[in-house]
């Protein structure tokens, strides 16, 4: 299962906390558009299988058209001999959203929204610098589902600077009662080139405690256990039937394409990264000198299938690590984890070796521990 990702590097504004590659200016969009297109063509031969599923991110997709969102699938689907995508995701912010832009997409085949709330709290996403309000981000859910969409996701940040535990209890309730299928929920990072990293660094801004970020995590999981999700990957959460098929596709190692400024592809060996920069991106597209790319070492290979299989809820199948790099690295593994067992940050059921759910928040520092060096 192959999968195309592309990056739409626009927004209105940029978010506080956002260091994804993206620029408040849209003076470029048309020609950035045209490039992708230009790009999916260039590179139709780097996939093996046809794409399974498009996933649309930035930035902020719904900033393009419908006819600019249907003119790159159509482009995927030309190139890579597909009829369409069993997951056709597009990254949406609520207040671009009405019922004849949802009716549109809906026709161009997108059958999965990911929609950045990421609080219910107007104080919050002021503090933040989002642009919708509560009770728009609440509207523009429900309008999506009586367009017909019964597949979307909500974005929500926890371990804000100054979020109150009841505040984060109402924005879970609120998106849970609106029966979506599946949620994102991220630890608030402070990174560096972001307004909230300048701040941090000026002595402006704190990160909150650890204690803070154990209860906020211990609420979200708790909540979102209480109302039916499973916790299948450190950030995600999904109703039966609903894990995300792109996203799954990352943790399992499997090849995907991405296109657009600032996107990565991946292909088993290899791994390549376009230009963050749109100007770039557009004038060396056509030579595809856009792209950079490192082939992986055996150590690269073992370290990042480590890596991304312990980000879910499955962990690594022991019996498909030692088929793919031996039985002594094999017994390494278990030898490697053998510390991290006896304090309970990573357990063995069967064969499978995983990060119980309580301790996916310290999921960093377990996992290099078992990192090759």
């Amino acid at each position: 299962m192959s999968g195309v990702y592309i990056h739409i590097p626009f927004c209105e504004t940029k978010c506080f906390y956002c260091d994804f590659y993206s620029v408040a200016n849209h003076s470029q969009m048309d020609l950035t558009i045209e490039s992708i297109c230009r790009e999916i063509k260039l590179r139709r031969d780097f996939l093996s299988t046809s794409p399974r599923t498009l996933y649309i991110g930035g930035g902020t997709p719904s900033l393009c058209t419908p006819t600019q969102l249907g003119r790159l699938a159509a482009q995927v689907c030309e190139q890579f001999g597909c009829d369409g995508f069993e997951e056709f995701t597009v990254e949406v912010n609520p207040e671009q959203l009405n019922p004849e832009y949802l009716a549109s997409i809906r026709r161009i085949g997108v059958n999965r929204l990911s929609i950045g709330i990421q609080s219910l709290s107007d104080r919050i996403l002021q503090f933040v610098n989002r642009k919708h309000t509560a009770a728009q981000a609440l509207q523009a859910v429900r309008q999506a589902q009586q367009a017909g969409f019964d597949n979307i996701s909500v974005d929500l940040i926890y371990a804000i600077p100054g979020l109150s535990i009841s505040e984060l209890d109402e924005s879970i309730s609120g998106v849970c009662e609106l029966g979506v299928q599946h949620l994102s929920a991220y630890h608030l990072g402070i990174e560096p080139g972001t307004v909230f990293g300048r701040r941090f660094s000026e002595g402006r801004l704190s990160e909150v405690s650890e204690a803070v970020s154990n209860e906020h995590y211990g609420l979200v999981c708790r909540r979102l256990r209480e109302a039916g999700f499973e916790h299948y990957e450190i950030s995600n959460f999904a109703k039966s039937g609903y894990c995300s098929l792109h996203n799954s596709s990352y943790w399992q190692g499997v090849p995907y394409l991405g296109v657009g400024p600032a996107a990565h592809s991946y292909e088993g060996r290899n791994r390549y990264w376009n230009v963050a920069n749109i100007s770039k991106y557009i004038s060396t597209v056509d030579s595809l000198e856009h792209i950079e790319g490192e082939i992986l070492s055996q150590k690269d290979i073992y370290n990042e299938y480590v890596m991304t299989r312990l980000r879910t809820s499955e962990g690594i199948d022991i019996e498909d690590f030692k088929s793919r790099f031996g039985v002594e690295s094999s017994d390494r593994l278990l030898t490697d984890s053998q510390p991290a067992r006896k304090i309970g940050n990573i357990i063995v059921v069967d064969r499978w070796l995983r990060i119980p759910e309580e301790k996916f928040l310290i999921s960093d520092s377990i996992i290099s521990e078992l990192f090759l060096g």
